[in-house]
Parts: structure tokens; C-alpha cells; sequence
């Protein structure tokens, strides 16, 4: 099959987040030392916001970017307050009571809440590829967790399962907001996250501070598992759509169990048997190929675009010169003109539509 560039933009955007995400959780747990929860997912965020909030201010004074405005800061409130806040604390809370690779291969329930929420409630299409990539991802998960290795505290589960909803619906209420600067957003996301959890992990701390060489290796988790992490994955939820995000999102616990296998906590034979599961299906998934004739609905919106992607032929403002191809990158006020065509495609920002039913 052949991608668009947004396409293969999304996949090597949806793999280097979940890369950098299943890392922190192992540093996270290993940094923590049974400090408050509030704190140290205060402090994660905290390392987000110090890296993309000069970023965000530097796009929006040079190159128009601009925080959501209307309904759309109300999703990022909602963002702010499920994904940043009480999924960061649900985890951290879990990371205490389990060991951090069995607390990183429960981390695949978020693809399976992401999923879930994407298909029933938003009506995202989802092919039986997508679930049969899905399905080995979770099997690979389920071997390890289910192996002969001790008990798992069901408090932590709980919590690690709960951390995974939040984010399930996290992704999936994100499509509204993909259209706009990632950094923005994810920059603002942290500095509302950070700073209620900060003064709130202090006030409560009492001796469940944090130690200031933690703290500072907890700031640099949180710059690169949390801050470039999220912008990366609004990215590719922006080209892929959330359920595809999500299975790629998926080798997060597995990256979180081999950095817990260099720190100490091996997993024998059953983490060569989920890695190959896992393996098997980030390869079903990208072998995908989704296409059938389809409608655009007109269209008037304002986003970042190329008019390499098949779908921006317009004609631009008196003054604004654009050039062809990806470098020619660019916002404005924009009409999509109605059009019928068939295309390999996935349900991504401009691919919002229903599909046939099985015979």
C-alpha cells in the first residue's frame, strides 16, 4: 500500500510518542520513592509545561498560532482535567502498589478504552485489521500480566485501570482540538495540569516530598514522556484518527517493560512471548489499507495544511504566497469544496464519515 506524507507523519509521530511515554513510567516509579502522588504527577507536567510553554509563545507571536477559543477551551479544560490531572495521579498512585513492568503492560487497557469510546460513542469506523491489531497487542499484555509471577495488587490495578479511561476518553475528546497548533495546545494543557497539582502536592505533601535530585530527574521525565509525548500524539491523532493512534499507542507498555527489564525487574519468557505478540500487531496494523469510494461534506474551517494531501485545493488571500509540497505549510480561513473520490484514507480530521454496512 502507499501513504500520504500526513499519513506516515501520523505512524512516526503515534510510535515516538508512545516510545517516550512507556519509558517514563518505569523512570517515573523508580524517581517517585513513595513520595505523594499529587506531587510527583504535578512535577511531570511541571517538566512538560518548561519545555513546550516557550515553544507554544514563540508560535503564537511569530506564526499566528492561537490558544482554543469557544467551545473548544472547554474540551481543553476537560483535557486538562482527565488526561493531566487525574490520570497522571491514578498512575503514579497504581506505580506505588505494582511493579512497574506489570504497571506498564496494564497501560495497553488505554488502547482498548481509546478504541472503545472512538467506535460506540464517537462512531469512529474501525476495520477487522484494526481489531485483530488490537486484539494481539492486548493478548501480548494478557501473557505477562497472567503469568506465573507473583499476585498483583488490585488496588494498583484498579488504578492504573482507571488512569487508562481517563486517557481513553482523553484521546478521543482530543479530535476536536488536533486542527490547532499541537504545542499550543499541549502547552497549555501541561501549565493547567502542573500548576493545581504543584500547589495541591505541596499543601498535602507533609513527608511525601520529593528530594531535589528526584525532583529534577521527575522535571525531565516529564519534559520528554509527557511534553514532547503529547504533542507528538495529537499529531498523530490529527493524520490517523484515535483508534489507530491508540494500537499504535499500544507499544508504550512494552517499551515501559523492556526499560523496566534494564532496571532491574526481568520478565523471562514472558516477555519474549507478548514482545512477539505485540510486534504481530503494530505489523497487522500497518499493513491496513482502508479505501472505498466517499463524500466531503463543504467545508469552511481554519488549520494548519499543505496542498499536498489531495484534499486543500484553494485559492488563498491577496498577498499570501504559498509554495507546493511540505514546505509550504500555512493557516488560513479556507473553503472545502464538496467532492466524491476514492482513496486509500483513515479516519483522520477530514475523514469524518460513515461507511457501509458488512454484507
Amino acid at each position: 500500500m502507499t501513504w500520504t506524507s500526513e499519513e506516515s507523519t501520523g505512524r512516526v509521530a503515534g510510535l515516538a510518542a508512545a516510545v517516550t511515554f512507556g519509558a517514563s513510567a518505569p523512570l517515573t516509579a523508580a524517581l517517585a520513592g513513595g513520595s505523594s502522588p499529587v506531587l510527583v504527577a504535578g512535577l511531570l507536567y511541571a517538566g512538560a509545561a518548561l519545555v513546550l510553554v516557550p515553544v507554544a509563545v514563540v508560535r503564537i507571536r511569530r506564526r499566528g498560532a492561537r490558544l482554543p477559543v469557544g467551545r473548544d477551551r472547554l474540551t481543553l479544560l476537560a483535557l486538562t482535567l482527565l488526561g493531566g490531572i487525574a490520570g497522571p495521579v491514578l498512575l503514579v498512585t497504581g506505580l506505588e502498589r505494582l511493579s512497574s513492568s506489570v504497571a506498564s503492560l496494564l497501560l495497553n487497557l488505554e488502547a482498548v478504552a481509546t478504541v472503545l469510546v472512538g467506535a460506540v460513542v464517537f462512531r469512529e469506523h474501525v476495520g477487522g485489521r484494526a481489531w485483530r491489531a488490537l486484539a494481539l497487542v492486548v493478548a501480548g499484555g494478557a501473557v505477562l500480566v497472567g503469568a506465573p509471577s507473583g499476585g498483583v495488587d488490585p488496588i494498583g490495578a484498579a488504578c492504573i485501570l482507571g488512569a487508562c479511561c481517563c486517557w481513553g476518553v482523553d484521546n478521543n475528546l482530543s479530535r476536536t482540538l488536533v486542527l490547532e497548533d499541537t504545542v499550543v495546545v499541549a502547552g497549555a494543557k501541561a501549565l493547567g495540569a502542573a500548576t493545581p497539582m504543584l500547589v495541591l502536592g505541596v499543601v498535602l505533601g507533609g513527608s511525601g516530598g520529593v528530594a531535589v535530585p528526584a525532583g529534577t530527574g521527575l522535571l525531565a521525565v516529564g519534559a520528554v514522556g509527557y511534553g514532547a509525548s503529547i504533542s507528538w500524539d495529537l499529531v498523530a491523532l490529527r493524520h490517523l484518527g484515535a483508534a489507530r493512534e491508540a494500537v499504535l499507542f499500544a507499544t508504550a507498555p512494552f517499551v515501559g517493560a523492556v526499560v523496566g527489564l534494564a532496571l532491574g525487574q526481568p520478565l523471562g519468557w514472558a516477555g519474549a512471548a507478548a514482545g512477539g505478540l505485540m510486534a504481530a500487531g503494530i505489523a497487522t496494523l500497518l499493513r491496513e489499507d482502508h479505501s472505498h469510494e466517499h463524500r466531503h461534506e463543504p467545508m469552511l474551517h481554519e488549520h494548519w495544511h499543505t496542498h499536498d494531501d489531495g484534499h486543500h485545493d484553494h485559492d488563498h488571500p491577496p498577498g499570501l504566497e504559498v509554495q507546493t509540497g511540505r514546505g509550504g505549510r500555512h493557516r488560513h480561513l479556507h473553503q472545502h469544496r464538496e467532492v466524491v473520490h476514492t482513496h486509500p484514507h483513515v479516519p483522520d480530521s477530514h475523514h469524518r464519515h460513515t461507511h457501509p454496512a458488512p454484507n
